[in-house]
C-alpha cells in the first residue's frame, strides 16, 4: 500500500467513523414528533367561562355568558363590529362588551352610565356608546331595547 492509498484509507476511515457516531447519535433522538392539541373546552378562564365557546364572565350576573346573544346590541358606523350591552336588574350597573374591551359602567342618572375610560347614554331612541372624548364608537340604530328599571 502507497502512502496516498493509505492517506486515502485513513480519511475514509474516519470519515465512515465520524458517519457512525453522528448516525448513533440521531437514533438516540426521537424520532415522531409530538403534536400537542387543546382539548375542547380546555380554555376555561379564572370564572369557568370557556371562551372558544363564546362564553365570557359578567360581573352583574355573576355568571358566564354570551355577549353576541344579549338582547341589546349596539353597532359601529358601518354595522361592521357589535358591542353587547348588559343592564342589571336594579338598573344601576351596565356592562358593555365589546372588541375595545369590557366596561363596568355605573349609573350617573336616568340616562347615562359612565367608566373611567366611556360612556354609555340613552340619546334620543338611541344608545350611543362613546369614549372619553366624545367620539361615538357604537350605537343602535332603531328604537330601544334596553329598558333601565
Amino acid at each position: 500500500m502507497n502512502i496516498s492509498n493509505l492517506s486515502r484509507f485513513m480519511y475514509m476511515y474516519s470519515f465512515n467513523k465520524k458517519i457512525f457516531f453522528i448516525s448513533i447519535a440521531f437514533l438516540g433522538c426521537k424520532t415522531t414528533s409530538e403534536i400537542k392539541v387543546a382539548k375542547i373546552g380546555s380554555d376555561r378562564d379564572k370564572h369557568g367561562c370557556i371562551h372558544s365557546a363564546g362564553y365570557t364572565w359578567s360581573e352583574i350576573n355573576k355568571t358566564c355568558l354570551r355577549p353576541f346573544e344579549l338582547k341589546n346590541q349596539l353597532y359601529n358606523a358601518d354595522k361592521t363590529f357589535i358591542a353587547s350591552v348588559n343592564i342589571s336588574s336594579d338598573g344601576e350597573n351596565a356592562e358593555v362588551f365589546s372588541k375595545e374591551g369590557y366596561f363596568l359602567m355605573t349609573k350617573r342618572n336616568d340616562s347615562t352610565f359612565v367608566h373611567p375610560k366611556a360612556i354609555l347614554m340613552l340619546g334620543k331612541n338611541n344608545w350611543i356608546f362613546s369614549d372619553k372624548k366624545n367620539r361615538i364608537v357604537y350605537m343602535n340604530f332603531k328604537q330601544s331595547l334596553i329598558h333601565i328599571p
